[in-house]
């Protein structure tokens, strides 16, 4: 008897690395639910991304999306000490194997909305609101327990042939485990 599933993979978490890989297995075929405690935009602190990410950004085909949000554009970062005595600055336009050397200063609320409505877009089933309470696995895949927002009785089981934890510092499997 074959294992009736909900989904080929469940994401647990819609930040940036949730929305990513989501919409990546999404655009790969798979069939894919992301559920996401809070609803976005939320807050979070601002991001100064790195060049590695323009290649992230066009596997998920959102490069041209993040091109037209009108970010700050950025050629460039300067690390220093937290005592301030010593610094250094990345041009990342002489960085080796860095095809494209501009990336973005942006607010995280902006970024992570932007990403997360992204995956939706490339088929996810974006679930905003609702926690993964808890997983159990098998041989066939992993079953979650997972939660709307205010409701105590609205718990329910997701299957799934695989998941990704992409819940942040609460590590929904590192507590698990």
């Amino acid at each position: 008897m074959e294992a009736r599933f909900d989904c080929d993979v469940l994401v647990a978490g819609g930040g940036p690395a949730g929305s990513a890989a989501s919409a990546w297995l999404a655009r790969a075929g798979h069939s894919v639910q992301l559920f996401e405690r809070d609803s976005f935009p939320r807050f979070h602190i601002g991001e100064s991304l790195l060049a590695s990410v323009n290649d992230a950004l066009s596997a998920i085909g959102a490069a041209d999306l993040m091109r037209r949000q009108g970010f700050p554009e950025k050629w460039g970062a300067t690390f220093m000490l937290a005592d301030g005595r010593a610094e250094r600055y990345a041009d990342f336009g002489i960085a080796p194997g860095v095809p494209q050397p501009q990336t973005w200063q942006v607010p995280r609320a902006a970024f992570d909305s932007l990403l997360l409505r992204h995956a939706a877009s490339q088929g996810v089933a974006v679930h905003e609101m609702h926690r993964v309470l808890d997983v159990t696995f098998d041989r066939e895949g992993v079953t979650a327990t997972v939660q709307g927002a205010g409701s105590e009785t609205g718990r329910r089981q997701v299957r799934a042939r695989a998941i990704i934890d992409a819940s942040g510092r609460g590590g929904l499997l590192s507590r698990k485990f």
